[in-house]
């Protein structure tokens, strides 16, 4: 809703550069799907090494379309700020192509404090790249790549100030049966569901509503292109025991919607038989009251009458 952030997301839109890029990897109008931004305050520690999918694109291409994270940090960011780390290529393979033999032996040489192997290793990937980039600048990157947020050392730096939207590939018209990756945190509010990269350029002079959301009037794409909705998102719940739908609560998944709905329908009942009960007694009375007013008011009329005639004949 603010000014600042409509003109960026227009910028990002229009990029001459990053446009293109983002429809040659996702094909057109992508999905805006997650929306967040992330501060590093001095002290933070560093995050594991991870993926952000769990079931996604990288493994099944056909029952997934993929998605990209594009970083733009508000500060000129270091790696001693807590720059993110990338390791490139890691997207294409189950885990990252290490020499874990000498990575173990170093390990049971030199490092104390931690449980086990497996456990130093998602904090100490030798992973070779860092994203230490101007303000304004923006990172791109798959979705099942390897990385992380490094922790801010520097006590005489600022905070790092990132914001993070991830797109997705859009369904292509009713018969696209691919779904959103599972695994994923689509940190978006949840009236912001329902709209495309396009609609980026058009948020001033068209703003988002709430029913595109739902899917309802979005705007019109090529090829039957629609944006992934709050329902799609929702309906991730029921495929997985892990799912969460964020945009709703962030332990939202289907046993906190089952339990919902047992309330719901629970109260709904016991309200029906409380109405069964007192409904009958509430007629009842409307008929005791009905049928008391009939006894009053004919008398009331005739001893009105009977005035009348008597004042009549008395004047004459």
């Amino acid at each position: 809703d603010d000014p600042s952030v409509q003109d960026a997301l227009k910028e990002i839109a229009d990029h001459p550069t990053l446009r293109p890029l983002i429809d040659g990897l996702l094909g057109p109008s992508a999905s805006l799907v997650a929306f967040s931004v992330i501060t590093n305050l001095y002290g933070a520690a560093d995050q594991n090494w991870h993926w952000d999918t769990v079931t996604s694109h990288a493994s099944y291409p056909n029952d997934f379309v993929p998605e990209y994270t594009l970083a733009i940090p508000v500060q000129d960011t270091t790696e001693a700020m807590g720059a993110t780390g990338i390791c490139p290529g890691t997207h294409k393979c189950e885990w990252p192509d290490f020499n874990y033999g000498e990575l173990e032996k170093y390990y049971n040489e030199n490092v104390e404090g931690w449980h086990h192997f497996d456990h130093w290793l998602e904090y100490n990937l030798p992973c070779p790249l860092t994203a230490a980039v101007k303000a304004g600048d923006g990172l791109l990157y798959n979705a099942d790549v390897y990385h992380r947020g490094n922790g801010h050392k520097d006590p005489n730096a600022p905070e790092r100030v990132v914001a993070f939207l991830t797109f997705a590939g859009s369904p292509k018209g009713k018969d696209d049966k691919r779904s959103l990756p599972l695994g994923t945190v689509h940190t978006l509010r949840w009236n912001s569901w329902g709209h495309t990269i396009d609609d980026f350029s058009t948020i001033k002079e068209k703003p988002w509503r709430v029913w595109h959301a739902f899917g309802l009037f979005q705007s019109k794409h090529d090829s039957g292109i629609s944006a992934w909705t709050l329902l799609d998102d929702i309906s991730l719940i029921f495929r997985s025991s892990g799912e969460r739908s964020h945009a709703i609560a962030d332990d939202f998944n289907a046993e906190y919607f089952n339990a919902l709905v047992g309330d719901v329908l629970t109260y709904t009942f016991i309200a029906t038989g409380v109405y069964l009960v007192v409904a009958p007694f509430f007629v009842l009375l409307l008929l005791l009251v009905a049928v008391n007013q009939s006894k009053t008011t004919p008398t009331t009329m005739s001893t009105a009458t009977t005035n009348g005639v008597h004042n009549k004949v008395k004047d004459e």
